[in-house]
């Protein structure tokens, strides 16, 4: 089943769904049962709710809302299989790797905002251990999908031959910036700049970006991967200019474009990496969606139709 970008956005959001046994003293109806490990019903609804919660307010229909939570269901089996997968495996995730990946989602964010995803109390909670299955999932989707997929030279090749808008290289800059988390501190870099002093010397003495380690170097960019606000101000510079202070929820920057590289005809060795990854990435959705089925067919599912007061699909 092709899934809807909403659907997709609240896998990312709140990944696994696992059942606690925090109340089974007492009757409780369930929305499935997989491999004989029951997905309560109350807590499916709940943990539906609070990823419709951090998605923002979606107007939804009564039709549309049933539809996305045997979607959200499916997952969740699908989840719960990879999950027991995983366990048979041993693979596991330490709280190291899990505080490490939270630090580099939080990078992303200024503090404030970060905090302010989680709406309501406990919020937080579920999402970090939500977090630790789905890097567990990602390592078991390492292991036994994406290891095993590659792609020859001979490949790579062939499909160039036969795609000549692959030979196309779009318009590109390469960049560097500083970025600091007040004006004050930015216009003072920006004046040690226009003052003569080397733009990656400052990006290292006084950036708080991961980039100033390569003096404020991001690489090449085309039109559109980055916000719009930094395209604006990127793309209108000329080689070796550097902006004035550009102010965005991540903090404030000073850019300076290293190189500017027009739309053009790309030779092989060009985008020759770029192919091989567009390919691998093809290979290995397809080898992961044989790979679901098959874990899929050897499995218990069973979908509780009455409970959920809908005719479910997917089960079996």
């Amino acid at each position: 089943m092709k899934r809807s970008r909403i659907t997709v956005l609240l896998g990312a959001a709140l990944l696994v769904f696992v059942a606690g046994c925090r109340f089974m003293d007492s009757p409780r109806e369930y929305a499935a049962v997989v491999d004989g490990e029951k997905i309560y019903l109350d807590e499916f609804n709940e943990r539906f709710r609070v990823n419709l919660s951090m998605m923002g307010n979606l107007s939804l229909g009564a039709a549309e809302t049933d539809r996305l939570k045997m979607e959200f269901l499916n997952q969740l089996i699908d989840e719960k299989i990879m999950l027991g997968r995983a366990v048979k495996l041993g693979l596991g995730v330490s709280d190291g790797e899990l505080e490490k990946r939270i630090e580099e989602i939080k990078a992303d964010y200024r503090n404030e905002e970060f905090q302010g995803i989680f709406r309501e109390k406990g919020e937080f909670k579920v999402w970090k251990e939500d977090l630790r299955k789905r890097i567990l999932l990602e390592k078991l989707i390492e292991r036994e999908v994406n290891a095993g997929v590659s792609v020859s030279d001979d490949e790579v090749l062939d499909y160039y031959r036969s795609h000549p808008e692959e030979r196309t290289a779009p318009e590109r800059v390469r960049v560097s910036q500083i970025v600091l988390p007040d004006r004050e501190r930015a216009e003072q870099a920006l004046e040690k700049i226009k003052a003569g002093e080397d733009f990656g010397k400052t990006a290292r003495e006084m950036s708080i970006g991961p980039e100033r380690a390569r003096d404020g170097d991001l690489g090449y960019f085309e039109r559109g991967i980055l916000p719009e606000t930094f395209d604006r101000v990127i793309f209108s510079l000329r080689p070796g200019m550097t902006s004035r202070v550009v102010e965005t929820p991540y903090g404030f920057h000073l850019f300076k474009v290293q190189e500017h590289l027009k739309k053009g005809t790309a030779g092989f060795p060009e985008v020759k990496e770029k192919i091989r990854s567009k390919l691998k990435s093809r290979k290995e959705e397809a080898e992961y969606a044989r790979w679901l089925e098959g874990l899929r067919a050897k499995a218990s599912i069973k979908v509780n139709e009455t409970a959920l007061g809908r005719q479910a699909t997917g089960g079996k």
